[in-house]
This record gives structure tokens, sequence and C-alpha cells, in this order.
């Protein structure tokens, strides 16, 4: 399974979707998946509420409840729907929005939800940033925007403002609700084409794209995040398969030198609960084997450590 979208919510439950348009076409799916205290339930339209199980997106409501956003290529497939698995009830808030497919979620307080939306036409190519706070609305349009190309995350900045990654470049609203693309070429970032962007505590931006992850500052400036060369002698981890993890998974990890190597997977408050060594006869690649069985759901670190370094990469571990 490919998960397309995952949410915490406030009860500690992993919740993740697996479907959807991709390319103009509908992926097979089962429904939204909820990790919880070692087991897991599958909600779809056959047993549950939910209208569809073209979900796309997700985020944490208060409580156990869940944001639920769809976008399959028939309209009864789309919308934004609040899920609550403990009284099995569903609650349609798709009329809010001025668009019906749902491209991205993300919960920006306790009671505010910022929303992603986009036309049914690709021809078109209408998008819209809305925010749900209570029974408000507030909504920032972005059909007008052709220049922009495919928009592909957003987020608010500190001023209650959208800031948007697009294939294009950053995008943010000015005071005559007209929009500002960000260009970030410099000697060292080469693209425009950004997937993801988050906000820093200083106001910054931190986006990633086709040319890895880059800082953009207040002051108009980026810099590109490069790792620093792994030093001889150290351990290089590349990435865990499949993931989100399940009973066992596959760690790949790359030695400069042969030598003992200890992995660790920890949680998010550096506790440790599982350990496991190798003693490896060449350097190069190898893939090691770990079994996850009786580790409950969550996100975890997983540390290699080497005679002379370490790498950590995250690790979410779902019951299934």
């Amino acid at each position: 399974i490919t998960y397309r979208s995952i949410a915490v919510t406030d009860d500690g439950a992993v919740w993740a979707s697996d479907g959807g348009v991709v390319g103009g076409r509908d992926i097979q799916a089962s429904g939204v998946h909820r990790f919880h205290d070692g087991s897991e339930m599958v909600y779809n339209a056959d047993n549950s509420p939910l209208p569809s199980n073209a979900v796309v997106a997700l985020a944490p409501a208060a409580g156990s409840a869940v944001w639920v956003g769809l976008a399959g290529k028939n309209p009864g497939d789309r919308g934004l729907y609040r899920f609550d698995p403990v009284s099995m009830t569903t609650t349609d808030h798709s009329h809010r929005l001025p668009l019906p497919m749902v491209g991205r979620l993300r919960r920006v307080g306790e009671d505010s939800l910022l929303v992603l939306c986009r036309s049914g036409d690709v021809q078109r190519g209408e998008s819209a940033v809305v925010l749900l706070h209570g029974g408000e609305s507030r909504v920032w349009e972005a059909a007008l925007l052709d220049s922009m190309g495919r928009i592909n995350d957003v987020m608010l900045d500190r001023e209650g403002r959208p800031v948007l990654a697009t294939t294009q470049g950053i995008a943010v609203p000015t005071a005559d609700d007209t929009w500002d693309i960000l260009t970030t070429e410099t000697s060292e970032v080469m693209t425009n084409i950004w997937y993801s962007v988050a906000g820093m505590p200083d106001g910054a931006l931190l986006v990633g794209g086709k040319d890895g992850a880059v800082l953009i500052r207040r002051t108009g400036t980026a810099t590109r995040i490069v790792p620093p060369a792994p030093a001889p002698g150290s351990v290089v981890l590349h990435d865990v398969h499949p993931h989100p993890a399940a009973s066992v998974v596959a760690a790949t990890l790359t030695l400069r030198r042969p030598g003992f190597v200890t992995m660790r997977v920890t949680d998010i408050l550096g506790r440790m609960v599982r350990q496991y060594a190798s003693d490896f006869s060449s350097a190069g690649t190898h893939t090691v084997t770990l079994s996850l069985r009786g580790v409950p759901a969550g996100s975890y670190f997983l540390t290699a450590t080497g005679e002379s370094g370490s790498a950590v990469l995250p690790l979410h571990v779902l019951r299934r």
C-alpha cells in the first residue's frame, strides 16, 4: 500500500489514506486506515458514513475526529468531511469550499483548518486556499495564477497569510489580494519547482523541491541546505522499506570500511524501544532486515552508529 496522506489525531491514533486521482486516473483505494493501540481499522464507504474511498488528504480534528479530503474523478467522490470514529458520524463541509476537489489539508489551530482545493477540470487548473475557523471561512482565490503552475502545498505564515509551494516558485498574497511569486534562483539554488513548505520560528521558510531543501529568509536570500559529507569510516543510512513500516523493515546503509554497527529505534522523546547489532566484514552497501514486532504504532527515529559516526532516519510504524 502507498499511503498518500498521514495524520495523527489528539487521541494518538495514526490515520493513513491511499486513494484519489493520480495522473488523471483513479487509484483503487480501500478507505481510511486508523492505527491505534496495536490494532488497525479500515473505514470506507461500505462500513462507515464516509461517502467515498477517494481520500487524498487527512488532518487531525478535535479529539478522535479527523478531517477527510476527497478528490475522485466522479462528482460524488469529492469534498471535505469531518469523521468521528467513536460516534460513527460524518459532517459534510463541502459547501464551504469554492472548488470541489481537496488537494491538501493542514491544521493551523485548535479549531482552524487550511484547505487547498482545486476544480475538477484539469484543463482550467483553478485552485483556491480556504481557511476554516469555527463557522467562518476566508477564501484566497488562485484562479488567475496561470503562471504559478501547479500548487503542491500550503501553509500560513506568522501574519496569517497563506504561502504556496508551486511549480513556478513560492507564492504569497499581497495587500490588494494579488499574488507575488518569490523566485529563488541563485548560484546554489537552480530551480523554482517546490513540493512542500514549512515555517521556521524566525519567520523564514523551509521549502523542499527538485533542488533539495532550501531556506528562504525574510530578507529574500535563499540558501540550499547541503548535508555534510560523511567522514571516512562513518555509516550512511540511505532508506528504509517499506515505509511506513509494519512488522518488518529493511534498512539500507553504506559503510566506508568494515566494522561493528549498532542500530537503535527511539521514540520522539529519545527513549530506546529496540536495539540491533551487526558486524560487517566488508565495506560498501548492505541491507539489514529489522523486526518491529511488538513496537506500537507511532513515529520513531532509526539511528545507525558506526565506529566514527552515525546517521538518523525517521521511522513511522503502522500496525497491520
